[in-house]
């Protein structure tokens, strides 16, 4: 039990690390490693990489600099980019699926990019076009990227025996 609550705080912590590195890009959504803190997760935590997304939103929105930019806030969750981060959430639902592999890693990043597309087109009142060349072309290369990274660091660990969850 202690070695779960371990893991949980020591992956919603790397979660918020993941967050504060951004790199601002001129059509307002910026450019974050919170895709592979995600994904990371959700390899590893597997049925509980949800808490680690929970214990995160729940923290910015009590007021903790957690999200990108050291935001915090119902704002921000209200805001722009906040699909996204309710896409963060959603996206754990692929750890229930009854597979692994790349294919779980490339399903919530599909989940996370439907969210903050959906969150852009509503809260910045643009078209899906529009939603989608500032919201995912950017940065679709570098996520599948980060979710390959992912999966074959969660390989990696296997094949070396190195247990992180039993």
């Amino acid at each position: 039990m202690s070695k779960k609550l371990s893991l949980l705080g020591l992956f919603t912590a790397f979660l918020i690390v993941t967050a504060w590195i951004k790199i601002p890009t001129p059509f307002g959504v910026p450019f974050t490693l919170q895709v592979f803190g995600i994904i990371l997760s959700i390899y590893f935590l597997k049925k509980d990489a949800w808490k680690v997304v929970l214990i995160y939103v729940m923290l910015g929105m009590l007021g903790l600099p957690v999200f990108a930019g050291f935001n915090a806030g119902i704002a921000t969750i209200l805001g722009p980019t906040g699909g996204y981060i309710i896409g963060f959430l959603l996206a754990t639902v692929v750890a229930f699926l009854p597979f692994e592999g790349i294919l779980r890693g490339i399903l919530a990043l599909i989940i996370i990019y439907v969210s903050g597309v959906l969150g852009l087109m509503m809260r910045l009142d643009i078209n899906l076009i529009k939603a989608i060349q500032i919201g995912v072309l950017p940065f679709i290369v570098f996520d599948v990227i980060k979710v390959v990274l992912g999966y074959y660091t969660y390989v990696l660990t296997k094949k070396y025996n190195i247990e992180i969850v039993k």
